[in-house]
Order: structure tokens, then C-alpha cells, then sequence
């Protein structure tokens, strides 16, 4: 968007073309006081002769909400709801594994159960940092591809250590999809983009209700493992198909340089969508691409910027994953610990419906979060699952299905929002990298999750998971940065600081300690607001007479 300051301003006003008018000098005007929402398809009128370059964030907004954006949140989907099936699996193969080899041990058991989580976290790191480097497209077909191979290769494993292996590279994949999860947010305009990333997010837990019942049903049909894990890997060979047809994301190619390619893509979001891209005057903003260092960097996790929330997310996530992961792996052997006959049907009943929880959290999930925020939606779930996993310990038998149902509940609708958090905090640069590094920290909680549920009592076990619930609450409680509606970054602002010292440090070297203190956001926001100040003086001050007020406008927008 080319730049004018008041002076520049009101030369232009005081010698207007034949064919700019007095509403033509407001409207520019309340263009840039509302250079935010450019884009807005209500914002545009015909009769506007103005041009504007726009960002890629106003294009997106402006082209809304459309089939474009749910082809990709199916395809994309796909693959995170097969990634849900494999990981998910592993309580049942645990099951069937001991109905059928009885000499497995409970240190094997253990190490099945970790053995996903442990390739979870060589996944989640290495292709995050390649999906911020070389693309999501490219990253999400990696983990598609070994999700299927490695996946449907388990179910003819020879013996335990090839199962084992298996397992491993499965759980690898499953770590990959999470790009899945950033792709689709930034395709998304701003005003839906909590609450779309946050059901794709909850499509895991249509993943794991699959595992459950499939594996039920292998189990009454008299079928072996062998065919439970095969079944699981078929809809694996479907996400593979579907990842063919989903389209790069256009912010990683802003930030690769790939104007042109930026353009095409938002050219077919519009003829998918129906929009007409003809009403946005002007081009969109060019974007140099970012220095090959600062994408997919995990330093940049840590600078000043980002410190305190990355140290808080980063400890969440770890307490989260093991409260999440332990009641899946405790639901089984508690309902075991429960059961009185040998028939297995009332434990696959009782863990059907606990993990059908998932659907009524994600339900109230979409309903409220995006109008409490997600800070206090977040703290409130800790705190509920807290006090589940606390009744656990003193509740009598009967109690114990409705409360890992609710835990259950809250834990997955909690999980689900600190992955939009985190989505939503970090520029586009390091998004993927972020949740990556912030899954792959917590996926040692996971590995530590299936050991305290093989290993300890359901009462010892239980305060493990309140003592995480209650750690997490109070972590969401101190976040300092609340994302519901905030758009999303492109780049960090790294050298905004060296910037603002370099020009203080001209003037009085004793302000830049109070400048400091200021994020740097601010500091923007508060040059936006005093060159907009200017703007509206010439006009008061060249036409006070014919100029009405420029609230009177505000139908334009």
C-alpha cells in the first residue's frame, strides 16, 4: 500500500482531478483508518475509483469462506484422521496381543505402547522443520506414504521385534501429519479460522472411535490381530490418494518468493469460491522471500519475542499429552480391572462410549470457545479434568465410567485448543516447526504415560494425571497473548527491536529503556494511529465546510 503522509495529503485534496470528488477524499481517508479490513467483501462499492495494495491476509478475508477451504480441510483430513487410526490402535493391539500370545510380558506391553510415541517424536521434528523449509504439500505426502507402508508392514510382521519396528516408523508418520493441522489454517479467513482448525483438529477423534470399532468388530468376527492392524492401515491408502490433490499453502509460498504462484493460487480460491476477484483494486503486496535460515529455525522459538509463551505451551503441551494418552491407555486396564466375565464385549462397550466423549467436547468446543476465548476455555477443561481424575482415586467402581468420560471430554477438547493456540501465536515461518518441536517434547510424556499405566495402580495413576491437569491450568491461566481474533504472522518481527534501538539510539540513548518495555506490536500500532491522526487534520483543515464527520461513513465499510 503506497504511503502519504498529511501534508501530501491535502495538496491533493486542495487541487482534486475532474474526477475526484469530496467523498472520494473521505473515503481514502477511512481507507487508511480501516486498512485492516480492505478486503472485506461489504467494505467494496462500485463507485469507489481508489487503488490499494492489499496483503495476502486481506485477500484471504475478502475471498471468505467457500468449498475451496472444505476440499482442503477433507483432503488434508484424511490424513490426520488416518494418523489417529494407528496411533489410536496401539490400547487394542495391547488388548488382542494378550488374548492371543499369552507369553507377552508386561515390559513388552510397555514397550509396544511406547514405541509410536517415541517414533512420534523423530517425525514431529524432522518433518515439521521440513515442511517450514521445503513446503506443507511435500511434508504431508512423507508422512502419508509411511503411514500406509509402515502401517499395512505391521500387520504381516514375522515376530516382536520387526512389530516393534514397524510401530516405530508408524508413530513417525503420525508425528509428520501435523502439518495437516497448519495447512488448513492458513488457508482460513480470520473470522473462522478457530473454529475450523479446531474441528480439523478434532477429526483424531473420529480416528480413534474407528480404531475402537473395528477392532470390536475383528474381535467378534474371530480374526486375528494381524487383521486388525490391516484394517486400520486401509484408510491410509486413501489419505496417500488425497494428498495428490491438495494445494501448497499460499503463505509458505508469500514467504518463499513465489509471488506469481500466490496469485494463481488465490485466482482458484476465488473461481472455487465464487468470488470475484476483479473487486480488489489494485495487486497484491509483493513479499521478498524469507532468509532460508529463519524458516523451519527452532531458535526462533526462543527469542525474546517468543520466550515466555514458548517456555509455557512447550510445558502444556508435556502435561496435556500425558493426561491425553494416559486415560486412553488407563481406560483399558481399569475396565479390565472392572470386568467380571471373560467375555471382552463389555470393554470394548465401556471404551467405545468413553471415547466417543471426544464428539460432545468437540461439539461445545465449537459453540463457545471462539466467544469466551481460548485462555479461559482452556483453563476451565484443565481444571474440570483435574477434578475427574481427582474423583477417580476416592469414587466407588460404578463412578468410574462417567467420570473418564468426562475427563476424557475435557482433556481432548483442551488438547485440541493448545494446538490452535499455537497455530494461531506463530508466524507462518515457524508454525509448523513450532507445534513439531512443541509435539515431539511432549511425545516423552506419552512414552511415560503407557509405563505409569501398565505399571501403577489406577489410584497412583490418577494423580499423575490431576497433578498434569492442574499444571497445565495454571500455565493457561498465565498466558499473556489471547489469539481469538488475531491475525495471522507471516514473519516474526526478529529485527523490529534493532530497528527501534537503532533509531532511538540517534535521538536519546536514555529513552530506549522505556521503549523496551513496549512490545513491539505497539509500538506499530501507535505509529498506524498518529499517521491516521494526521490524515484526518487535512482533512479538517482543507474542507471543514463540505466534509461530514467520518463516522457518518461507516456504512461504507
Amino acid at each position: 500500500m503506497p504511503v502519504n503522509n498529511g501534508s501530501n495529503f491535502a495538496t491533493e485534496i486542495d487541487t482534486p482531478p475532474l474526477h475526484t470528488t469530496t467523498q472520494d477524499a473521505v473515503n481514502e481517508a477511512a481507507l487508511w483508518e480501516h486498512d485492516s479490513e480492505l478486503s472485506d467483501p461489504e467494505s467494496t462499492t462500485s463507485h469507489m475509483s481508489t487503488t490499494y495494495d492489499y496483503s495476502l491476509e486481506d485477500a484471504i478475508t475478502y475471498l471468505g469462506l467457500g468449498k475451496f477451504q472444505f476440499l482442503v480441510m477433507v483432503l488434508a483430513g484424511m490424513v490426520w484422521f488416518a494418523a489417529a487410526i494407528q496411533l489410536m490402535s496401539t490400547s487394542l493391539l495391547i488388548l488382542n496381543l494378550r488374548m492371543e500370545e499369552n507369553s507377552i510380558t508386561r515390559y513388552e506391553t510397555g514397550t509396544l505402547a511406547s514405541m509410536p510415541f517415541l517414533g512420534e517424536i523423530f517425525g514431529a521434528f524432522f518433518i515439521s522443520m521440513f515442511s517450514d523449509k521445503y513446503g506443507r504439500k511435500k511434508s504431508i505426502l512423507v508422512a502419508a506414504l509411511c503411514l500406509s507402508f509402515f502401517g499395512t508392514l505391521s500387520a504381516v510382521s514375522y515376530d516382536f521385534y520387526m512389530l516393534m519396528l514397524c510401530r516405530l516408523m508408524t508413530g513417525c508418520a503420525v508425528g509428520g501429519s501435523l502439518t495437516c493441522l497448519s495447512l488448513v489454517t492458513e488457508f482460513v479467513p480470520q473470522k473462522h479460522r478457530g473454529e475450523l482448525t479446531y474441528v480439523e483438529s478434532s477429526l483424531w477423534s473420529f480416528g480413534a472411535l474407528y480404531a475402537i470399532g473395528i477392532g470390536w468388530l475383528i474381535y467378534a468376527s474371530g480374526l486375528d490381530w494381524r487383521w486388525y492392524l490391516a484394517s486400520c492401515a486401509a484408510p491410509s491408502w486413501i489419505a496417500v490418494i488425497c494428498v495428490f490433490f491438495i494445494p501448497e499453502s499460499p503463505r509458505w509460498m508469500l514467504n518463499n518468493g513465489e509471488n506469481a504462484k500466490v496469485k494463481q493460487q488465490l485466482m482458484r480460491i476465488a473461481r472455487w469460491n465464487g468470488v470475484d476477484m476483479s473487486m480488489l483494486r489494485g495487486s497484491l503486496m509483493p513479499h521478498v522471500a524469507v532468509d532460508e535460515n529463519k524458516k523451519g529455525a527452532v531458535r526462533s522459538l526462543f527469542i525474546a519475542q517468543y520466550l515466555r509463551t514458548s517456555a509455557q505451551v512447550l510445558v502444556m503441551t508435556f502435561c496435556t499429552t500425558c493426561a491425553y494418552f494416559g486415560v486412553a491407555l488407563f481406560q483399558l486396564t481399569y475396565f479390565e480391572s472392572m470386568s467380571t466375565s471373560d467375555s471382552q464385549h463389555d470393554v470394548f462397550w465401556e471404551l467405545l462410549v468413553c471415547t466417543a466423549a471426544e464428539i460432545p467436547g468437540m461439539i461445545v468446543g465449537i459453540l463457545i470457545f471462539d466467544h469466551v476465548g481460548r485462555i479461559p476455555f482452556m483453563t476451565t477443561t484443565f481444571v474440570t479434568a483435574m477434578l475427574c481424575f481427582i474423583g477417580l482415586v476416592f469414587s466407588p467402581q460404578y463412578v468410574g465410567v462417567a467420570l473418564i468420560f468426562l475427563a476424557r471430554m475435557c482433556i481432548a477438547c483442551a488438547y485440541n485448543i493448545l494446538i490452535v493456540y499455537i497455530l494461531e501465536y506463530y508466524p507462518t515461518t515457524i508454525r509448523a516447526t513450532a507445534l513439531g518441536f512443541c509435539i515431539t517434547l511432549a511425545r516423552f510424556a506419552g512414552v511415560g504415560a503407557s509405563f505409569i499405566t501398565q505399571d501403577l495402580s489406577a489410584a497412583s495413576a490418577s494423580i499423575i494425571f490431576s497433578v498434569c491437569c492442574a499444571v497445565s491450568a495454571v500455565d493457561a491461566f498465565l498466558l499473556k497473548t489471547e489469539t481469538l481474533g488475531r491475525a495471522l504472522a507471516d514473519d516474526s518481527d526478529e529485527g523490529i527491536a534493532e530497528l527501534v534501538n537503532g533509531v532511538l539510539s540517534e535521538y536519546d540513548q536514555s529513552t530506549i529503556p522505556l521503549m523496551q518495555h513496549k512490545p513491539h506490536r505497539n509500538i506499530r500500532r501507535h505509529i498506524e494511529k498518529h499517521m491516521t491522526y494526521n490524515i484526518h487534520d487535512a482533512i479538517e483543515t482543507c474542507m471543514p465546510e463540505c466534509s461530514p464527520p467520518l463516522s457518518t461513513h461507516s456504512a461504507f465499510f
